[in-house]
């Protein structure tokens, strides 16, 4: 169990470079969201972005999120006015599902997710893995925030639902590795069940952010700038992790090439040498 208190000291280390950083635009459409209103939703949905925007250097369009059924989605199509358009499907005060839901979301944005429309990915799983790490690593942050400096005094409270929350998924026993198996001999039996259905297996996605991905984003929080590289190359290698992790080296600036290497070795690989991918 990653411990609670190192993250109030990442928490007030951070808030200098949370001041540094463009306030995000988000707006919360009507309808859908039962007896939840707009304005709170609207400060749950902000306070989780807050926790990964204070890392990530992308500054996105404003964000306008609607309610619709099935799962949630940041859509290739924008709102009516250029918004970046998200869906939730959380109907009530489910704060803790908002927030889940949201910084999931708000990743593919931080990773430019843009780029991968109209292409196949096969290493979409790893992109998948991050968000679920931003969710958890969202909130939280959120439930140390939220004993202090809630958003509303009478929400100071719900700290504890939010930490219970993540606590629950991180217990989870589907998201734990089997007793004596390594990180990494896990994910060579498991690689090819990752690489199906677009990437998009939680409880998969929830071992490798459990494991691997949250303890190094906890440790050192500013390598959430890397994610804004992820999706720079103009096409993403049709191999396997190793050829997908260098070319996200050669996109991304110096100082997060060791953390590349840091996943590289978790997962039991080094970052193959790669061409410096054409930008798009």
């Amino acid at each position: 169990m990653l411990r609670m208190a190192a993250l109030v000291v990442a928490l007030s280390q951070a808030t200098a470079a949370e001041n540094k950083r463009d306030a995000l635009t988000i707006r919360v459409a009507q309808g859908g969201w039962g007896d939840a209103s707009v304005e709170n939703i609207e400060q749950v949905l902000r306070s989780a972005a807050e926790q990964i925007h204070r890392f990530c250097p992308v500054t996105p369009k404003p964000i306008l999120v609607e309610h619709g059924s099935g799962s949630p989605v940041v859509f290739y199509r924008k709102g009516p006015n250029g918004e970046t358009l998200v869906k939730l499907n959380v109907t009530g005060r489910y704060w803790a599902q908002f927030a889940y839901q949201f910084a999931h979301e708000l990743c593919h944005i931080c990773c430019g997710y843009q780029n991968n429309q109209g292409r196949t990915n096969l290493n979409q799983w790893f992109e998948e893995s991050l968000c679920e790490t931003a969710s958890l690593f969202a909130i939280r942050r959120m439930a140390v925030a939220w004993k202090t400096n809630p958003p509303y005094p009478n929400w100071r409270d719900f700290a504890k639902h939010l930490d219970s929350y993540a606590a629950n998924l991180l217990e989870a026993p589907e998201r734990k590795l089997p007793p004596g198996t390594t990180f990494a001999s896990w994910f060579a039996l498991n690689e090819s069940k990752l690489r199906e259905n677009g990437g998009c297996n939680r409880t998969l996605n929830g071992v490798v952010a459990n494991n691997v991905l949250l303890p190094l984003l906890e440790k050192n929080p500013e390598n959430w700038g890397a994610m804004a590289s992820l999706n720079e190359h103009s096409t993403p290698p049709p191999g396997g992790f190793a050829e997908y992790l260098a070319a996200w080296q050669s996109a991304a600036p110096q100082q997060y090439h060791g953390f590349i290497k840091q996943i590289g070795a978790a997962f039991g690989m080094k970052p193959l040498p790669f061409a410096a991918p054409q930008k798009r």
